[in-house]
């Protein structure tokens, strides 16, 4: 591994990385960078064996990528005009500013299929999103719908509950008049009684002859 000073645009490619993410590092202080003849250089690590390829989910499309291509031939096709057409000190400089263009191509180009990987992983997430509000909404569809059937079935019990006690009520109403009836007509027969036994006559009762009353307590000590 080495450390080399390389402009944004080939430590972006270098890095496989976009330039955005080399400049948040330079900004907080990651990558160590300086101003040569005007352009902004970082010190980047360069591995001695060849990184893998990044797993990007999502390529450019065709269309921009030929876009870039044919912009990339059209930069080489004028550098190379004006290089031999300007001496050799201009041509070099040409040359130079030919190849810088090509390097922010290429980082350009990285720089959007990160980005459109990055819209691909954010639908992902989108779909999944919208994918467990549906599953929880159908949750909670089922859950009230349980929850409504049982109240139903506590309303109805509660409601045969009720004409249960009331039933019960009427019936200890019922009894309790009945019961009071048969004490008033208890008591009715009794008078009835005590008058029919002193209306009698007291001739025609012989004197040695006992009462109804004393005949029925002597019958009840005989039987004692």
């Amino acid at each position: 591994m080495a450390y080399t000073w390389q402009t944004v645009e080939e430590a972006a490619i270098a890095l496989k990385c976009s330039t955005r993410t080399i400049n948040r590092r330079v900004k907080d202080g990651a990558i160590e960078s300086r101003l040569n003849a005007g352009r902004r250089e970082v010190l980047i690590c360069i591995p001695d064996e060849p990184a893998s390829p990044p797993t990007l989910t999502a390529a450019p499309p065709p269309a921009l990528d030929q876009a870039a291509a044919d912009t990339a031939q059209a930069v080489r096709h004028a550098a190379g005009a004006v290089a031999r057409a300007m001496p050799d000190d201009q041509a070099a400089l040409a040359q130079e500013h030919a190849r810088r263009s090509e390097l922010a191509l290429s980082a350009f180009r990285q720089t959007l299929s990160i980005c459109q990987a990055e819209v691909a992983r954010a639908r992902t997430a989108s779909r999944l999103a919208w994918a467990a509000v549906m599953v929880l909404a159908m949750v909670l569809y089922i859950a009230v719908g349980w929850t409504a059937g049982m109240v139903s079935r506590a309303n109805a019990q509660r409601n045969h509950l009720a004409e249960q006690v009331k039933a019960l009520a009427e019936l200890s109403e019922r009894s309790r008049q009945e019961a009071a009836a048969a004490v008033e007509a208890r008591a009715r027969l009794e008078g009835e009684l005590s008058a029919m036994r002193h209306a009698l006559p007291a001739k025609d009762n012989p004197t040695t002859r006992p009462s109804l009353l004393a005949w029925l307590f002597n019958g009840s000590v005989g039987q004692e």
